[in-house]
């Protein structure tokens, strides 16, 4: 929240994380999981449509949201999660004090045509225009996101926030080689633009 503050603190939506609220947690899966890891937490779980979802924000009373969006967090079979965005504008559309914060962990599925989530792109995209149209804020985590994000969506406001690493990095005086961790689903690629600077390793 602190690095969200200070990335908003000069534009019109600051405001939306300056007060002090209290924070209620919907999840669509993993709802014993996340009580038992977060007992202080106020946790609720919705199904996969819309009027479950917009019951859910309902029953809060809320006047913030903040998604964090994968469409296969929410459509595992297609990543389409059509009916995310239309609970959210059934939600937005019954009060003009409502706000929509939205970070986009991810945007569509990019594969060859023989693959099966090929297929499903044009789709997912469209679920992206659409949650970034009616977002007061659309967060992604790196410029290209951001760029990929504007063309979908020109009305878009897009804050670009990096996703600090998770990992620990440990040090031992026995070691006198250095060790790389590459993860995700362009390793090549990654390796591939930043050949100098391994090199410069």
């Amino acid at each position: 929240m602190q690095l969200w503050r200070a990335v908003f603190a000069d534009s019109n939506y600051a405001s939306l994380l300056d007060h002090k609220m209290g924070w209620s947690f919907l999840v669509s899966k993993g709802l014993s999981e996340t009580v038992t890891s977060y007992p202080a937490a106020a946790v609720m779980d919705f199904g996969p449509d819309a009027n479950s979802l917009s019951e859910r924000l309902e029953s809060l009373g809320a006047d913030l949201v903040l998604l964090q969006f994968v469409g296969y967090g929410y459509d595992g079979a297609t990543g389409v999660a059509a009916f995310v965005p239309d609970a959210l504008e059934l939600w937005l559309s019954r009060s003009c004090q409502r706000r929509l914060l939205i970070m986009f962990h991810e945007l569509y599925a990019i594969s060859p045509f023989w693959r099966r989530t090929h297929w499903f792109s044009g789709r997912q995209k469209q679920v992206i225009k659409r949650l970034a149209a009616l977002s007061s804020v659309a967060i992604v985590s790196g410029p290209n996101y951001a760029q990929t994000l504007r063309e979908l969506c020109p009305s878009a406001i897009v804050e670009v926030i990096p996703i600090g690493s998770n990992f620990v990095s440990v040090a031992s005086e026995q070691q006198s080689y250095k060790k790389l961790s590459v993860f995700g689903l362009s390793r090549i690629e990654c390796i591939r633009r930043h050949t100098s600077l391994l090199r410069g390793l």
